[in-house]
């Protein structure tokens, strides 16, 4: 079962429209998404995409590592249907099975990358 399964067993969440802002560069962190359909495109501040995060994976994951403010904007592409999830429940979950811990690290470190990548 992979990590997306693990957090959400059930087809649930909320659909949002095309280019709805999910948060913005320099807020504070609240919640993670777990995308279930569509997409969400990351942007700089200064409105550069760096990165489009598709179904099956977190939107948001500063907020795992206490960041004090968001570092990009998120904004749906397209219809999306998401699940807001808390950081208790995320951090209950990865307790629960370790290996969540890993692959969330190995998802940071490749978006990390693919980012420098694109603002380069």
């Amino acid at each position: 079962m992979d990590i997306f399964n693990k957090i959400v067993s059930r087809n649930i969440g909320t659909d949002y429209a095309d280019g709805v802002v999910l948060y913005k560069s320099g807020e504070k962190p609240e919640h993670i998404f777990s995308v279930i359909s569509g997409e969400v495109n990351l942007y700089t501040k200064e409105g550069k995409k760096v990165l489009t995060i598709g179904k099956g994976n977190f939107v948001g994951l500063d907020y795992l590592f206490n960041t004090d403010y968001r570092g990009f904007t998120a904004i749906t592409n397209g219809p999306t249907k998401l699940i807001k999830l808390e950081k208790k429940l995320l951090t209950q979950r990865i307790h629960q099975d370790p290996s969540l811990a890993f692959k969330i690290l190995s998802d940071v470190s490749y978006r990390y990358r693919t980012i420098i990548a694109n603002i380069s």
